[in-house]
C-alpha cells in the first residue's frame, strides 16, 4: 500500500505540468469599477482614467491597425488570444453595435513586434462585456459621456507554439461593414489598472503598438511594425490561454517515476 502510495504521488507530480491545456498563460484584464468610477473606469481624459480605445486608421496610402504585444514565462502552445473592442455606435442609436453587425471579418495577425506580423485566422466568438461590479460600458473619451457596448473577442484554433520570453506581437485587421466603422481596441492604463484591484497582471509597459501596410493591397499578406503610442501610458488588453510545455528536466522527472513504477512493479 505505501509503495503504491509513493507511486501514485510521484506520477501525478511529474503529470501535472501536462494538465494545462487551456489555461490562462498571460493576461491583462479589463479593469473594473471599484474604487469612485470617476477616477478610474470612464473617468475624463488625463491621468485619471484607465480605459481607452486605440482604433485603425489611413493616413497617406497607409493603413495602420492597432495591437500590442506579450511574453509568455514558458514555452507554450496558445490555443486562444482575446481582446476587447468596443462598439462605433453608442448605445443610445438604432444602429446594431455587436462585431458581427459591424464587420465582415476580424482578422488577428502575430509575430515579431519589431518586425512583420502574418495572418493567423479570422475565426472568433464574441459576447457582451462590461467592467465589474455593476455591469458599466465604456463611456466616451469625446467628454459627451456616451455609453458604447464591450465585447470580449475570442480567436480560437490557434495551435502556435511560442517560446518562453520571446516578445510576441498581435493586432486586429478589420474588414467594416461600412467605411465608418474603425475596430476600437479596448485598452487600460497600468497604474491604475492595479489600483483598481485587477490581479494577476502581466507585462505593461505602457505602450500600445500599431502595424502598417500598404493600403493599396489587399488583402494584406502581413503588417510591419509602425511605432509605439503612449498617450495615455495604456496596454491593450488581453488574455492568451495554452497549453504550458514542461522543462526537459521535467521530462527526466517523469522518467524517473516511470522506471519507479516499473522497478517496485517487478519486486511487488
Amino acid at each position: 500500500m505505501q509503495r503504491t502510495i509513493f507511486v501514485s504521488l510521484l506520477l501525478a507530480s511529474c503529470l501535472t505540468p501536462f494538465a494545462s491545456a487551456g489555461t490562462i498563460l498571460f493576461q491583462r484584464p479589463l479593469p473594473n469599477a471599484t474604487n469612485n468610477a470617476a477616477t478610474y473606469v470612464n473617468g475624463a481624459v488625463g491621468p485619471n482614467r484607465s480605459n481607452y480605445v486605440y482604433r485603425d486608421y489611413s493616413d497617406q496610402g497607409y493603413y495602420f491597425i492597432p495591437g500590442d504585444d506579450f511574453k509568455l514565462k514558458t514555452d507554450a502552445v496558445i490555443d486562444s488570444l482575446t481582446v476587447w473592442g468596443v462598439a462605433n455606435a453608442p448605445l443610445t442609436s438604432t444602429a446594431p453595435f455587436d462585431p458581427g453587425s459591424e464587420f465582415d471579418q476580424l482578422n488577428l495577425y502575430m509575430g515579431s513586434p519589431s518586425g512583420d506580423l502574418t495572418w493567423q485566422t479570422d475565426q472568433y466568438t464574441a459576447v457582451r462585456d462590461y467592467y465589474q461590479p455593476g455591469n458599466v460600458n465604456f463611456e466616451s473619451q469625446d467628454g459627451l459621456n456616451q455609453s458604447y457596448a464591450i465585447y470580449k473577442i475570442t480567436f480560437t484554433g490557434l495551435n502556435i507554439f511560442v517560446p518562453a520570453n520571446t516578445l510576441i506581437g498581435f493586432a486586429i485587421y478589420p474588414i467594416p461593414l461600412d467605411p465608418a466603422f474603425n475596430f476600437a481596441l479596448h485598452s487600460s492604463v497600468n497604474s491604475l489598472t492595479l489600483a483598481s484591484g485587477v490581479s494577476p497582471f502581466d507585462g505593461p509597459d505602457g505602450l500600445v503598438r500599431y502595424f502598417y501596410y500598404n493600403g493599396n493591397v489587399y488583402p494584406a499578406a502581413e503588417f510591419s511594425y509602425s511605432g509605439s503610442v503612449d498617450k495615455f501610458d495604456a496596454d491593450a488588453n488581453v488574455i492568451i490561454t495554452g497549453t504550458a510545455i514542461p522543462e526537459p528536466a521535467t521530462f527526466g522527472l517523469l522518467g524517473a517515476g516511470l522506471a519507479a513504477f516499473v522497478y517496485l512493479k517487478r519486486r511487488a
